[in-house]
């Protein structure tokens, strides 16, 4: 028969157990949460390198109807008139950007300029002159 030490009432090994226990319980949802964070962080890196590619093709768009604000007649979208754009940006592909001619008045023309990589998209209303661009409206997709 084990007979206990004296003030000592056997305790130890049942709390220790507990404490496993609850740790455990503890330490599962937390590894989970760290790597769906890790999965989640790069889709977001890369939706944001998109978002800047993409405002990157607007304002290459903006360069060339500052050099020519007559720049194209066509009505519907066309990459022509905006090419030869750079290769890559923000380690991938140069946005598809495109422009299409809405409305002329005189001197001043306005455009519909949209840029797209992947899921991300932005459209811009631009006006046009002699005098200089001016962004009307901007939509991001």
């Amino acid at each position: 028969m084990l007979r206990h030490a004296r003030g000592e009432s056997g305790q130890a090994l049942p709390l220790a157990l507990v404490a496993l226990a609850i740790g455990a319980l503890l330490v599962a949802p937390f590894l989970t949460h760290a790597g769906v964070s890790v999965i989640a962080a790069r889709h977001d890196d890369q939706a944001i390198a998109d978002g800047y590619a993409t405002d990157a093709g607007i304002e290459w768009a903006l360069w060339r109807l500052a050099a020519n604000p007559a720049l194209t007649s066509s009505a519907t979208y066309t990459q022509l008139p905006v090419q030869p754009t750079p290769v890559a940006i923000n380690d991938g592909a140069f946005p598809t950007t495109e422009l299409r001619r809405v409305a002329s008045a005189g001197a001043t023309h306005s455009y519909d300029v949209r840029s797209q990589r992947n899921a991300r998209a932005i459209t811009a209303r631009i006006k046009a002159a002699p005098g200089g661009v001016t962004v009307v409206s901007w939509q991001v997709d």
